[in-house]
């Protein structure tokens, strides 16, 4: 798998073997990819914890599941 993120002048790649990822090593890379780009550490983990807590109670009420 290779996910990539482009930004201003700077490409940050990380690249695995594995294409079968667990969701949760997909995860830790979009952290790293984030962290790497220069976004704060805590802010990373506390928005991944929000969206998924988020979209843990849309699954819950089945509303707004796609709405972003």
């Amino acid at each position: 798998m290779k996910i990539t993120l482009e930004q201003y002048e700077e490409k940050i790649t990380i690249e695995t073997e594995d294409n079968g990822l667990m969701v949760s090593e997909f995860m830790d890379h979009l952290y790293s990819l984030s962290v790497a780009a220069g976004y704060n550490p805590l802010s990373v983990a506390d928005a991944m914890y929000q969206k998924g807590s988020d979209m843990t109670e849309s699954c819950d009420t089945g509303e707004g599941l796609y709405d972003e």
